[in-house]
């Protein structure tokens, strides 16, 4: 229950004005940008807003989103007046840890990477890939189905990171 809740708190914490701000603006395009350097561990990896791009959020949503917090390892897009959101969060905590967090009778085991939970309570699917875990939340405050729009969110994080 823990978990569902903080993921709640997540997301009700990113729903805002929407306007993304000046700072989320630049935050956004400095992660977009393309870089020669080689990077390494965990920041090899793709970044936040390279797993759920806007484009990916506007096709899942079925109408144009704006971006919010956009970071390495956190990015938020949502509709106008964020009535329906999407996050997704990228850690590396400790993986026995992780895992007590979803053994519980509101998360469901899912096909996703080395091993994942999807929620029953919210819309919310959780996975890791070696010791790196990724988190997708979507939130509705309208019509539509976000359970069928996190599944397709989370197959596109998944084939994004080659699996």
């Amino acid at each position: 229950m823990a978990v569902g809740a903080v993921a709640l708190v997540l997301v009700a914490a990113g729903c805002g004005s929407g306007d993304g701000g000046a700072d989320s603006s630049e935050a956004s395009n400095r992660d977009r940008r393309p870089t020669t350097e080689t990077r390494t561990g965990t920041d090899a990896l793709p970044t936040a807003c390279e797993l759920i791009t806007e484009a990916d959020a506007a096709s899942a949503f079925g109408e144009p989103v704006t971006a919010g917090t956009q970071g390495r390892d956190e990015c938020w897009w949502s509709t106008a007046n964020d009535l329906k959101t999407v996050n997704v969060i990228r850690r590396t905590d400790d993986v026995a840890t992780w895992r007590s967090g979803y053994r519980n009778d509101f998360w469901t085991p899912n096909q996703f990477g080395d091993e994942g939970y999807t929620g029953k309570v919210f819309n919310s699917v959780v996975f890791r890939i070696g010791d790196t875990q990724y988190e997708i939340n979507v939130v509705y405050s309208t019509r539509g189905d976000p359970a069928k729009v996190v599944q397709g969110l989370a197959e596109t994080v998944v084939s994004r990171l080659g699996r």
